[in-house]
């Protein structure tokens, strides 16, 4: 029974994979139209600078947790279990340098939400289908685990 109780904690710990931050390029813009102006864009610069630092996207084994906003904020999870499909689209830039969009699709969405400005987003997406497989093999072992025990009774 201990044993059991055990492995249920094991189980249902969550384990962080990844802490994604958005790509250095997403400066880009704001600070060569800042220079240029000669300051007079400089708001938009700010911005950015405080979406890089309130924005949240990270992986663990159990869920994928975003949120967005400055003022007010909008916070999500998906858990794996849920996540239908991921993939990810690149611009030239984005080739160039190394960013892109990760799309995420669940169950309840029929559009998958977009995170843009991912470093590395062909990782990201392993990452996140790597959780998926996880999750969904665990569950599997469980579920076996306990008809085999129901049989064995």
């Amino acid at each position: 029974n201990s044993s059991h109780r055990l492995k249920r904690r094991e189980t249902s710990c969550r384990i962080r994979l990844k802490r994604v931050k958005k790509h250095w390029f997403f400066f880009f813009w704001p600070v060569i139209f800042t220079i240029f102006s000669q300051g007079l864009l400089l708001p938009w610069l700010i911005y950015r600078i405080l979406v890089y630092f309130t924005d949240e996207f990270i992986i663990t084994d159990q869920k994928i947790h975003f949120s967005r906003g400055i003022i007010s904020k909008k916070a999500e999870s998906i858990p794996t279990d849920k996540i239908n499909e991921v993939h990810y689209s690149q611009s030239v830039f984005g080739r160039l340098v190394g960013y892109g969009t990760v799309y995420i699709q669940s169950g309840a969405m029929s559009t998958g939400n977009g995170f843009t400005f991912i470093p590395s987003p062909g990782q990201v997406k392993g990452i996140i289908e790597s959780a998926v497989e996880n999750r969904q093999d665990n569950r599997d072992r469980r579920l076996a685990g306990y008809i085999g025990d129901a049989v064995r009774r």
